[in-house]
């Protein structure tokens, strides 16, 4: 009996643990996101010039 009130606690806790951190996700995501659109542009510049020296290479 104790097992199961135990089994019972944790999956209760695991689905708040993971509203959680869900939650916190969403909110990582969307402050991300103001970052995300600079660095994408510097990150797409990145990939231009390394496939241009690779193709200057090749």
């Amino acid at each position: 009996m104790n097992v199961r009130m135990n089994v019972r606690m944790n999956s209760s806790f695991y689905k708040m643990s993971r509203n959680v951190s869900v939650f916190n996700k969403l909110c990582k995501d969307f402050t991300k996101g103001i970052r995300y659109n600079r660095n994408m542009r510097r990150v797409l510049n990145k990939k231009r010039e390394v496939i241009s020296k690779w193709r200057k290479f090749r």
